[in-house]
């Protein structure tokens, strides 16, 4: 079977090397009944230890799908299992400069249209938690919401039943390629067999077919009509990569602004009981009509400061600053009033923005795809502009509306140059880590280096923190 996809060259420009892996050990698979040798990639690159070895786990995947399918060779039991990973790594060998993945397997859940999902943040992508934060929004601008169910109730299977096998056998992560448990094996081997998980295997290969043709190919090994599941932690990204591709960009925009405006109100209810302060879809209200250049995507009144949350590109930015001006006038003319689109059984909740509160504006793009390489570049003079990743990061992860306000104001107030790997997040994670200061020292000096990874481990500890504070009922991100 041939197999070229634009996923396939994007991870062979991202491992220039893998090609050869991927010869050396199709000429290996080439000998296995393809039913056995799918089933003993999919243990291999699905076992915790071997979480970081990146390329050699793709290598592994892309050989599947080059495979002839005519080998006769069997491996039905853990003996022949464990001779044929030694063979394969006897002849690749890891690679030492790869990162170190976050060692996770289903201990995180994501909300999914009010419902939880296992999912795997150690993908090798920053931001992982995040992106899948905005799956739902995007689902329902498509109409998918019932296929994308299936879907993650496919890789919530995976997750449940193999986790407790799946566990680490050191005290922290490295860059490994290790054979996997004897009872992880067969773990695996019962759940790949079950009548059940091969029907939604199915019903998923199917759905991504529509959808992606190239995705379907890159999950699924398809022989004479039966469906073999290929493990990459990377699936549910790579679905919701599909999705922006299929969005129109009124889509795209609409389903960022919706995320992160019910996301804000969670937040918002969670620490507040004045509900009425919080708008969704907001938009500022002058001479007894609207003034609809600008919809704040949220808006909420804590403490008395107001957070506006808006959608931007830098395009916009001068038409911005004349509307934040003359948002700053109505205001100091005690005349802002914000309003809410939407409208119940009152009527349209509106707010009334006094003279003396304070306005932070959360200002962002549209960028939600961590598939993509993206670089920004800021000037220090000018407004923060979030992905919306970060703000979701923020909003997931803060203790309240006020100390994102209080956050938003540090990095709009500090001149110095942050370089970090993750953005915003980075920077807020040591933020807050050190009691919401960064060293003077490093201030003055000019620059500030945050190290890499400072976000991706932090989804996990956190919901370890809070299984272990409430283990009769663990609390996901938000």
């Amino acid at each position: 079977m041939e197999y070229y996809n634009t996923l396939e060259q994007k991870h062979m420009e991202n491992y220039p090397l893998m090609e050869k892996e991927i010869k050396t050990l199709v000429n290996v698979f080439d000998e296995y009944c393809i039913s056995d040798i799918t089933i003993c990639v999919f243990v291999i690159t699905s076992w915790l230890d071997n979480r970081s070895a990146i390329q050699l786990t793709l290598a592994m995947n892309a050989a599947l799908h080059r495979i002839n399918g005519n080998g006769n060779k069997r491996i039905q039991d853990y003996e022949s299992f464990s001779c044929f990973f030694h063979q394969i790594s006897g002849i690749i060998s890891v690679d030492p400069k790869e990162d170190i993945q976050c060692p996770d397997f289903g201990q995180v859940k994501v909300c999914f249209d009010n419902e939880y999902y296992s999912v795997i943040i150690g993908t090798g992508y920053d931001f992982t938690y995040q992106a899948l934060q905005f799956f739902s929004s995007l689902a329902r601008e498509l109409d998918v919401i019932n296929d994308t169910k299936c879907i993650m109730e496919y890789y919530d299977i995976i997750c449940t039943r193999l986790t407790d096998l799946n566990i680490s056998q050191y005290s922290s992560p490295d860059i490994r390629f290790e054979l996997p448990t004897e009872s992880y094996f067969y773990a695996v081997l019962n759940l790949l067999g079950c009548d059940g998980f091969c029907k939604q295997a199915m019903i998923v290969y199917q759905i991504l077919s529509l959808l992606d043709i190239n995705l379907a190919a890159q999950y699924f090994i398809i022989n004479e009509h039966e469906v073999f599941p290929v493990f990459d932690t990377c699936f549910l990204l790579d679905c919701y990569s599909s999705y922006l591709n299929k969005a129109r960009n009124s889509q795209t925009r609409k389903h960022v602004d919706q995320a992160l405006a019910i996301q804000a109100y969670r937040v918002f209810c969670a620490h507040n009981d004045e509900q009425n302060s919080a708008l969704i879809n907001a938009i500022v209200w002058q001479d007894e009509k609207p003034v609809m250049e600008f919809v704040f995507s949220f808006a909420l009144l804590s403490s008395n400061t107001i957070l506006l949350g808006l959608q931007t590109d830098e395009n916009k930015m001068e038409e911005l600053e004349t509307f934040i001006k003359r948002i700053e006038t109505l205001q100091a003319n005690s005349e802002l009033v914000l309003v809410e689109m939407s409208k119940n059984e009152h009527g349209h909740k509106a707010l009334k923005v006094q003279p003396e509160c304070k306005i932070e504006f959360l200002l962002y793009n549209d960028y939600t795809d961590v598939t993509l390489t993206t670089l920004r570049l800021k000037n220090k003079d000018s407004r923060t502009v979030y992905w919306p990743l970060e703000i979701m990061f923020l909003l997931c992860f803060t203790d309240s509306i006020d100390e994102i306000c209080e956050f938003n104001n540090f990095l709009e107030c500090n001149k110095s140059q942050l370089l970090s790997w993750s953005g915003v997040a980075d920077v807020y994670v040591v933020w807050k880590k050190n009691n919401k200061l960064i060293e003077k020292g490093a201030i003055n000096f000019g620059t500030i280096m945050i190290e890499a990874s400072t976000t991706k481990l932090y989804p996990v500890k956190r919901t370890r923190e809070r299984v272990a504070f409430k283990p009769t009922s663990p609390v996901y991100g938000r």
